[in-house]
Formats: structure tokens, C-alpha cells, sequence
């Protein structure tokens, strides 16, 4: 069967009255149309584009604030102005439907499922139906890894208790929201979908999700090198190839080796922004040579143990904790357990989420 993503398979007859959607550059057809075009073509009348982090091209770095635009003559309201990220509930209440066709990372920390989160929260009590159009899970999504979230550490950057990798489409990652939410999400799925391709084994051409992803190896990465913002070492923000190196003015005197599916070849870099900005560190670029062998997670947390044992690392314990969900990692570490100690860990609450993840699946 063809490959069709969920814009490419909408019935636009059906969207009738007031429509909105949340989307930015990634929300494109499988011929590499945005969708805005690709509606208004098919005469749907769109009164609103609502824009995630990074902002409608994805062109803002991480954190920075998103302001209102335009495309089109169409209105784009920005979802990431305030500090909770809460959007408006009257936002949305003129609209009779809103889409939301996002390509999201495959990743708990990464915030565009915070926002479908958020937004389905907000329009539960009201009229409007909330239509997700699916897309692939860039990273595969049958690989379902890493710490589950506890509640307490709930946040933007980890709004369900989920593992860092999911290891489900956006569409069915709405389906297992809806069941805490009830807020009746439909979903219009992909055909000839297979759960262990990559994003780019289906799609000619690959969209950013933002400046500092891209490509499919750099989410690959971010997976499990998003850990390492909680300590003080550049992941190539700021560079042509953020989450593809490390660096550091003490990386070169630990002891840092490749794992399986990944090698390391030494480098030199000057980031852009924090942390290091603007000055040189030494640093590793990360080959990946087998995806399917490698675990970004585990030589994370690796290279945090190195980084411990050498003893010039600068812990931000309240976000590396939002970032892995507990502070869990942290505490291992002191303990002197291993990466693979810190990888058994969690592998009772995947199997428990794996169970429960079944409900919500749609392909097999």
C-alpha cells in the first residue's frame, strides 16, 4: 500500500463552518505542499493558524518567545507567549473544528505534545471538535525506551507520564491523552504505514522540526542527549550540527568512548549559544552507523558517568530532573551504579506502559 499521511488522506468536504489549525512548516502533504495551501485549495475557509514553540517556520531557538504573524493574509496566533503555556480558552471558541497537523519528535521532552496536550484541556468543555491529522513518529514506532515520568516532575518539557521515547504516532499519542481528557479527539490516520520506518525511509524530503533538529540522526540523538542539558556540556546548539556533537573545554580528557552503532571522531567547535557561548571547546562529532543497534539513551547517561567521574561537571538538578522525569538519574549516578544499572531501572515501568500503551495503537 502507498505511504499517505493523515492531510493526505482528510475528507474536506467534512470541514465545515469556522476551522482553525495548529501547525508550522512541517505540516506539509506527502508532495511537500504546506497544508494551509493545500486546505484553502480544497476550499476550506481557514480563520486562524495558531503556531507552537519555534514559531510557524520553526526558526526560534528553544524557550524563545513566539510572537503573532501572518501567512497568507491568515492570521497566526502564537501557543508559547506565557510562562505556563496554558492557552486562552476563548481562543478557540468560535471555531467549529480545529486541526492539528504537527510533525512532532517522538520524544516526551520535545513540547509540541505538551501543547496538543494543553490545547485538548482546553477545548474539552467546548463546541469545537479537535481533529489530529497523523503523521510518522520520526524515530520509529515500535522502539518504546527510557524513564517513565512521575507525576510530581510534570512540566512543559514532560506533561504526561510517559517514557522519554513513546514509541507512538501523534495521533495515537492524542488518543492516549484523550483518555485522562475526554475530549472526544478524532483522528485521521496515514495508510501503508509501518511501524519501524523512519521518518525519512517515508518521506523524500526532510522539513525541521526546528533549527536545532536537522535531521533524523539529530533526533535520533536528541532522544537521549537532551539529558545532557542538565549539565554543563555544549550539545552543538549554535553550530551547523547541533545534537550530531558534544563539546566541552574538558571533554577531551574524559574518557569517552562510541557504543554500539555509533562512532565518535574528535572535533573542535564554537557555539552559538549557551552553554560555552562564543568560545572554543573541544568535542566529539556522533557518527551513527547503525541506527537500529544504537541507544542514544544509554550513551547519554554514559557520558554523564564520565563526566561525573571526572569531577569538573556543573549539575542543574531541578531541570536535568524535568528533563528525565525524576531525580532518579542523578542519584544513580552518585551511587556509582552503571549506564546499564540506570537502563534496568526503568524497564518494569516500560513493560507496564508498553500494556497499556496497546489500547491506543492504530497501526500493527
Amino acid at each position: 500500500m502507498v505511504f499517505r499521511l493523515g492531510i493526505d488522506n482528510i475528507e474536506t468536504n467534512e470541514l465545515k463552518g469556522s476551522v482553525g489549525i495548529i501547525t508550522n512548516s512541517t505540516g506539509v502533504t506527502g508532495n511537500i505542499e504546506q497544508n494551509i495551501d493545500y486546505l484553502t485549495r480544497k476550499n476550506v475557509k481557514l480563520n486562524c493558524i495558531f503556531s507552537l514553540e519555534h514559531g510557524f517556520y520553526g526558526t526560534y531557538n528553544n524557550g524563545e518567545i513566539v510572537p503573532d504573524e501572518t501567512y497568507n493574509h491568515i492570521p497566526v496566533k502564537s501557543l508559547y507567549k506565557s510562562d505556563t503555556r496554558d492557552p486562552d480558552r476563548s481562543l478557540f471558541e468560535e471555531f467549529d473544528t480545529i486541526i492539528f497537523d504537527v510533525q512532532d519528535a517522538g520524544v516526551r521532552h520535545y513540547t509540541y505534545i505538551s501543547t496538543l496536550y494543553k490545547v485538548m484541556t482546553t477545548m474539552k468543555p467546548q463546541k469545537g471538535r479537535l481533529l489530529v491529522l497523523d503523521r510518522p513518529n520520526p524515530i520509529r514506532s515500535d522502539i518504546v525506551d527510557g524513564p517513565v515520568l512521575l507525576k510530581e516532575f510534570s512540566s512543559f518539557v514532560g506533561i504526561k507520564e510517559i517514557p522519554t521515547r513513546y514509541g507512538m504516532t501523534i495521533g495515537e499519542l492524542s488518543r492516549l491523552f484523550d483518555e485522562e481528557i475526554g475530549s472526544d479527539v478524532k483522528v485521521v490516520e496515514m495508510s501503508g504505514y509501518s511501524r519501524d520506518t523512519y521518518l525519512d525511509d517515508l518521506m523524500p524530503h526532510y522539513i525541521p522540526m526546528s533549527l536545532n533538529l536537522p535531521s533524523v540522526s539529530a533526533a535520533i540523538n536528541y532522544s537521549g542527549m537532551c539529558f545532557l542539558e542538565g549539565i554543563n556540556m555544549s550539545l552543538g546548539r549554535g553550530t551547523p550540527y547541533p545534537f550530531l556533537q558534544i563539546g566541552s573545554p574538558f571533554l577531551w580528557d574524559m574518557n569517552l568512548k562510541g557504543t554500539d552503532g555509533l562512532t565518535l571522531r574528535r572535533t573542535e567547535f564554537t557555539p552559538l549559544l549557551d552553554p560555552f557561548r562564543n568560545q572554543r571547546v573541544g568535542g566529539y562529532y556522533l557518527h551513527i552507523t547503525d541506527r537500529d543497534s544504537y541507544n542514544p539513551l544509554k550513551f547519554a547517561i554514559e557520558t554523564m558517568i564520565e563526566a561525573y567521574r571526572h569531577g569538573r561537571i556543573e549539575i542543574n538538578k531541578r531541570w536535568l530532573g524535568l528533563l528525565y522525569g525524576s531525580n532518579k538519574l542523578i542519584s544513580m549516578i552518585e551511587e556509582g551504579n552503571s549506564a546499564q544499572d540506570i537502563v534496568n531501572s526503568w524497564q518494569d515501568d516500560l513493560r507496564l506502559f508498553r500494556e497499556s500503551r496497546e489500547n491506543f495503537l492504530l497501526y500493527r
